[in-house]
């Protein structure tokens, strides 16, 4: 078996979207070619090739010869970037129930709900919040529509962290299982419209979060 090796920007890349991620980079930082060239021990090719691709994904607003910068996230944007997503997440519902058996669809959406209830007081619940939404465009069958969400999807998991803070975060994570049980629940029945309903509710309900913070 052949062992593919990652590049240094893929490492470099993931240490810088995972430091993003847990706001160890803060929402209109600053980050100096020099300074990662120093902490990596690598020249400036890798770091520049791992922010370009931090760049695609969204994350980062403008590169220039000296570093780059951190997009600057605000309440405001945060319910710009929930809406796109619910859009998106609506139409691969429609094309997902299409499937000639939904047993599958299912089963896979019950495993990422037992795995968020298992680690509901971890950040591993984001993972499989991810995966549990991730699971719709999969089997949407729609490439275009995987590729918005993953792109896009990686931004609203940065604010929806950043939102999740202080002491009701957990109540938030649970009420979210709970949506999420209940969009099941209309899919079992083949209900489209309740399950788009569903779908709906549960991304309004993070839009009330952003709301707040305006």
């Amino acid at each position: 078996m052949n062992i593919v090796k990652e590049s240094l920007s893929e490492q470099i890349y993931k240490i810088l979207k995972n430091d993003i991620i847990n706001h160890k980079i803060n929402f209109g930082e600053v980050i100096v070619n020099r300074n990662l060239q120093e902490r990596f021990n690598v020249s400036s090719t890798p770091v520049r090739d791992a922010l370009l691709r931090l760049k695609e994904d969204g994350i980062i607003d403008e590169i220039t010869r000296s570093g780059a910068k951190i997009i600057d996230f605000n309440p405001k944007f945060a319910r710009q970037v929930n809406e796109f997503i619910m859009i998106i997440t609506l139409g691969a519902i429609e094309h997902s129930l299409n499937i000639e058996n939904t047993s599958m669809f299912i089963e896979n959406l019950l495993k990422y709900i037992d795995l968020q209830k298992k680690n509901i007081e971890t950040n591993f619940y984001y993972e499989y919040d991810y995966y549990f939404h991730k699971t719709i465009f999969d089997f949407s069958k729609n490439p275009l529509l995987k590729e918005l969400f993953k792109k896009y999807n990686l931004i609203n998991e940065i604010l929806v962290r950043a939102y999740h803070r202080d002491n009701f975060s957990l109540e938030i994570r649970k009420n979210c299982i709970e949506e999420h049980e209940k969009i099941i629940e209309s899919i079992r029945a083949n209900d489209l419209q309740a399950t788009l309903a569903m779908v709906k509710k549960h991304y309004m309900s993070a839009d009330q979060i952003f709301k707040k913070a305006l």
